[in-house]
């Protein structure tokens, strides 16, 4: 199962699944954004579909780069 560091809170989280993920069940993404946003955090669940895990990666990747990317801009 996902967990959050107890008192710590992320200002933006981005988080990247698919249902079509038979390895890592999508409930995962939907819990530790729970969590986060119970902690104040600002969430984004992005759902790639009926993809399996290895094309969710794939997708995914590319995403989170650009994301951190802007971090550092």
């Amino acid at each position: 199962m996902t967990t959050t560091t107890p008192g710590a809170a992320a200002s933006r989280a981005h988080l990247y699944a698919s249902t079509g993920d038979r390895d890592v069940p999508i409930a995962n993404a939907h819990h530790c954004k729970e969590l986060l946003e119970a902690r104040g955090a600002e969430t984004k669940l992005v759902d790639f579909g009926e993809v399996d895990h290895g094309t969710s990666v794939n997708l995914s990747l590319p995403q989170a780069i650009e994301q951190f990317a802007a971090i550092t801009d």
